[in-house]
This record gives structure tokens, sequence and C-alpha cells, in this order.
């Protein structure tokens, strides 16, 4: 089961940016949380162990044997393990700031959404990888076959299915229990993990750029209605929302009709895109009236109109933005920081630890911490590119989607571009559950490095 020999056959480019982001986080962590009565606090000491623990994990799963995580009743096992560990937090986590993410362990708190992430990624990338596996064994059934033939190759075929229904379903009641916490930030970044590691599947890439055109124009639809209401003070003539909703879907048809003919995509296919795509705009403007939580709908009315409650939901952001700002080019230095060292600076070591090294090192620091991050993206699509297996592929490319959304959300909301979420920065914030689960993650893609065949180099050979 162990193959300890295949550690000296990890990526060590990837592994030594890993080792660099982890320097930069604990030297984060040590300093939004020093003072001079304890130079070394307890939350860094945990935060080394946490690491310590990560490490153990990233080579274990290197030596593992690759057929093992993509069986289908180790995938059963970890979707049933997911969905309980969720149940059980909702039913006696902790409760922090009015949510359930938590379990107290002793001094330790554990976050199963965290873990989930990684759940996904072997649910998805197992489920297709099988499916993909299966139905290449069965002969072409446009082939003429003898009609009791034909009919015992479609019933396998049917048979094959319930791989990916059982992952669909599992996938659906994740993000459920997660979205009941209720975990706004964490449900986002799951539901996009497992779009853009589907999306990789699509051989079309016009139909696929339709989709994400009409969905897109959707969304930002949504976005002007809650954000036209949002300044309903200071709009002079309020528009109705029913005209609104109206003219947008109008608007929005009109487009997706030039675009997909321009793309000759057949008519039926951008009947069924727009329907979906309109569907997904108005249930997301009913999301925001009956979904989301008073305190969500708070801190995203405040994203949009910051003027309304500077003193309250938009705090945070300000103090961050004050705090990237007064970095300018080279940063205060180590310790240095005013908003960040002297507590002006709400979570300097978790949510807003970008604001932090930013207020500390300033441009040239987030410079070399974005451009260590984008090293180690493309690292990770540079291994999905050279594995010939489905599977493998499907690994590291959901694995490089959740660092990647982590990122643009944790720095967005820092930089007020984004709402403010508890998405932590990876492998900078304080927090043993994301350590953990970020080093599970890139152990899988060196796990995808070290056992599977190599291709021709391409993306998606």
């Amino acid at each position: 089961m162990f193959n300890w020999a295949k550690i000296k056959h990890q990526d060590w480019v990837l592994t030594g940016l890993i080792v660099a982001l982890t320097a930069i986080g604990l030297l984060c962590v040590f300093s939004t949380t020093y003072t001079q009565k304890n130079p070394v606090s307890a939350d860094l000491l945990q935060q080394i162990g946490f690491f310590v623990i990560g490490f153990f994990l990233f080579n274990l799963i290197i030596t593992l044997d690759r057929r093992l995580l993509g069986d289908s009743r180790i995938l059963i096992l970890i979707s049933v393990v997911t969905i309980l560990s969720l149940l059980l937090v909702l039913a006696a986590g902790e409760v922090v700031f009015g949510t359930k993410r938590w379990f107290n362990i002793g001094d330790f708190s554990l976050q199963p959404s965290e873990f989930a992430k990684i759940s996904l990624i072997l649910l998805v990338s197992g489920a297709f990888a099988l499916a993909k596996n299966n139905y290449a064994k069965l002969p072409d059934l446009r082939k003429k076959l003898p009609q009791m033939e034909m009919w015992r190759q479609w019933v396998k075929a049917l048979q094959l299915n319930h791989k990916l229904i059982i992952a669909a379903t599992s996938t659906f009641a994740i993000l459920t229990l997660v979205w009941l916490q209720p975990s706004l930030g964490n449900t986002l970044i799951m539901l996009l993990l497992v779009c853009l590691t589907l999306l990789s599947l699509v051989p079309n890439q016009k139909l696929l750029w339709l989709g994400a055109i009409v969905l897109s124009l959707n969304f930002i639809a949504t976005a002007n209605i809650i954000s036209l209401d949002s300044f309903y003070n200071i709009v002079p003539v309020r528009i109705s929302l029913g005209e609104l909703d109206l003219t947008l879907i109008a608007i929005t048809t009109f487009i997706s009709i030039l675009v997909g003919r321009f793309a000759r995509i057949k008519p039926i296919v951008l009947v069924v895109i727009i329907f979906f795509g309109l569907t997904a705009g108005l249930s997301a403007e009913w999301g925001w009236n009956n979904a989301l939580t008073s305190y969500q709908r708070e801190r995203v009315l405040a994203y949009l109109n910051p003027t309304s409650d500077p003193l309250g939901a938009y705090w945070q952001v300000n103090q961050a933005q004050i705090a990237i700002g007064s970095g300018q080019i080279l940063g205060k230095g180590l310790l240095q920081g005013t908003q960040s060292n002297l507590g002006l600076l709400p979570f300097a070591y978790t949510d807003f630890i970008y604001a932090a090294f930013a207020e500390q090192f300033g441009f040239i620091g987030c410079a070399v911490l974005l451009g260590l991050f984008y090293l180690l993206i493309s690292r990770i699509m540079y291994i999905a590119g050279r594995t010939g297996d489905l599977w493998g592929k499907l690994v590291c490319i959901g694995v490089a989607a959740m660092l990647t959304l982590n990122i643009a959300i944790n720095v967005g909301m820092n930089l007020g571009l984004m709402p403010v979420t508890g998405v932590p920065l990876p492998l900078i914030s304080y927090g043993g559950s994301a350590v953990l689960a970020n080093l599970i993650g890139l152990g899988l893609v060196q796990l995808v490095h070290a056992n599977l065949p190599i291709a021709r180099p391409g993306l998606l050979t």
C-alpha cells in the first residue's frame, strides 16, 4: 500500500514553492500575533504544528497506490464520512458569530467544510474516470448488433450511470450541508470548484464560452438589481424591479442569440443554454431574498454601497484598505504595521492577513507573494498537462481551481473588490483545517506526478 521510495520522485519545484509559501505564512502569523510580553504566541506554535502534520500527510499521500483513491468503494466511504462530519457539526458544532462550522477538540478547532473540498475533488475525478473507463469497454452501440445483444449492451451502459448519479447526489448533499452552516464563501468555492473541474471535460470550446457568457450576464444582471435596491436612498428615480427584470432578460437573450449564431451553435443547444442561463439568473435573485441570512446580505450591501455602514459591516474592509495603502512600495517593515500590530485591523492573522502582509512589506512584497502563487498554480497545471490519465488531470485541475478561488476571494475582499467572507489565504492564513486540506490537496498533485504514466505535453491531451 505504501511505497516510500516514491517520495524522491515528487516534483521538487512544486515542493520548493510550497515550502517558500509556508515560510511566508509562518512569518505573517508571527508578525500579526507578536507582543512584547509574548513574542512567540500559542497561535504561532499551533500553526507550526499544523504544518508539521500537514507535511507528514503530504508525503504519506505520495506513497499511496493511485488505484486506491480511484476505487469506487473508497469514493463511497469518503462521501459518507464527509456527509456525516458535516451533519455532526450542524448538530453539535460550536456556534461562532451565528454559524456552526467547527468542532472543538481540546485546544484545537476542526472545520469539516475545508476537507469537504478535497472530498469533492476526489469524488468528481473518481466518478468520471470510472465512467470513462467502463464506457470504453463497451462496443459501439451505434453498430448493428443482434437485438438481444444490443439490449444487453444498453442495459449495461445504463447500469454504469449509477456512479455518476451517486457522485451527483453526494455533491448536492455536501453543498447543501455547507450552505446550512451557513458558509456562503465555502459553498460558492465548492460550487465553482465542481463547475470548473467539469468544464475541463467540455470538448466544444464554442459551447463552453457561450455558456459562460450567458451565466455571467445573468449573474451580473442580478447583482445590478441588488445594487439598485441598495442605492434606493441616493437614486433619484427608481425603476421597478419587474421592468428591470424584463429589460435585462431581453438584453441577455438578444446578446446570447447573436453570440450563438456567430459561434454556429445548433439552435436547440442554444435554446437550452439560454433557458438554463436565465433560470440561473432568476434563481440567484430568489436566493438573495430567501436563502441568504441577514448578516450575509449586510456584507453584500456593504460591498455594493460602502458608505451605507462604514463603522459596521464595512469597518473591516476600510481598515484593510488603509493597511494596504499605507504599505506603499516597500512597506513599513516587519512588526512595524500600525493597523496590524496595534489591533486596528480585525482578524489580521486569518481573513485579513494579506492586508497585514501588504502593510509590512508593501507592493514589492505583495508582488513576490502573488508571483509565488502564480508559479504554484502554473506548476500544478503543468503536471496536469503531462499526465495521460483522466483521474490525474481532474485532480490537478480541481486542486488548482480550489487554490485559485481561495486566493482570488481572499485578496479580493482585502482590496474591497469582493464581499467579506471567511475564506483564508492558502498556506498563509492561520487555521489548522485549511493548512491540512491544502497540503492534502497538494499531496494529491504530487501523487499524480509520482505515480501516473506520462504523456506528451498539453493540458488535456
